[in-house]
Formats: C-alpha cells, structure tokens, sequence
C-alpha cells in the first residue's frame, strides 16, 4: 500500500501540460470539435471569445473559451440581467470541455485556476449540459452562486481586487 501512495503522490506532482492560449486556426478547429464531442452540438459564434487549451501527446484533450463581452449574449434586459451586471464581470466562461478519456485529472479545474489568474472577476454558468462535477469545481475555486434561473446557474468569482481608475 504504500509504494502504491508514493506513485499516486508521485503521478500527482508530475508537471501537467502547460495551459496556452489556442491562436491558430488549427488550435480553434481542434476546440470546436472538442466542443462538438462533449456538448453532442456546434459551437456557437465565438466573435469576442479567447480559449485556452491543455494538449496531451499532440491532441487536445480540455479547452475553455471565454466571452470578453460577458453580458452581451443576454437577450432580455431584465432584473436577472440586473442583477448580474452590476457585478461588472471581466469575462464569463461559455465553455469548458474535457474530452471524456481524459476526464477526472484536474483538467477543468487547471484551465478555471489559470483563467483566474488571468481575469480579475469572472461569470460562469452551469446548465443542462454542464458535467456534473463543474458546479462543485466552481464552488471549490470560489465561485459563488449569484443566480438561478431553469435549470442555470451563475456564479461569479473576484480576485478581490479593484482596479484603480487615473
């Protein structure tokens, strides 16, 4: 049992890949089908969205895309849209994918920590479509629940930090 921890350990601290940025048409080609995999659909209009990705072996196995305009997919102006924006959020995650083979190794929550070191204040969501583990990964990272709507849920995470106007 116990070189059985020590090689756990060990596999632990091995340096996963790095995150990068996806900037190449074949990178962005690689994260919609990644996408498409995951979420059984086409990804939607990615105008204003930078992604991040983890590759294994030459092959994308997680990405995450995040909307630079984090509000301006809401169609209804309404008091949720109130609510929400005067979080004022940096950006919102739209997407994280993990391709499922390569599931539960940390992927998801290195691409979330990494847009955390990024972004000052980020919203996103969980929805039908969301992996069962997201909301509890969201929670773990500091994300609070900011609200409900069907089956959605926000949340939003701030480094706490205010940025100082001249």
């Amino acid at each position: 049992m116990k070189l059985i921890m020590e090689n756990w350990r060990q596999y632990m601290n091995e340096e996963d890949e790095e995150v990068i940025e996806l900037t190449t048409d074949d990178q962005k080609a690689k994260a919609a089908a990644l996408e498409t995999l995951v979420f059984k659909g086409p990804t939607p209009n990615t105008k204003h969205h930078r992604s991040f990705g983890i590759f294994d072996d030459g092959d994308l196995v997680a990405m995450t895309r995040v909307n630079l305009r984090p509000l301006s997919s809401w169609k209804k102006k309404d008091d949720d849209y109130d609510k929400v924006s005067v979080l004022d959020p940096v950006a919102a995650i739209s997407a994280t994918a993990v391709n499922p083979t390569h599931r539960r190794r940390g992927f998801a929550t290195k691409l979330k920590k990494h847009l955390q070191g990024e972004f000052g204040s980020l919203l996103t969501g969980t929805g039908p479509k969301s992996h069962e583990s997201m909301a509890r990964i969201n929670l773990k990272l500091g994300f609070k629940p900011v609200l409900r709507r069907g089956k959605n849920t926000q949340y939003f995470w701030s480094s706490g930090e205010e940025e100082e106007e001249d």
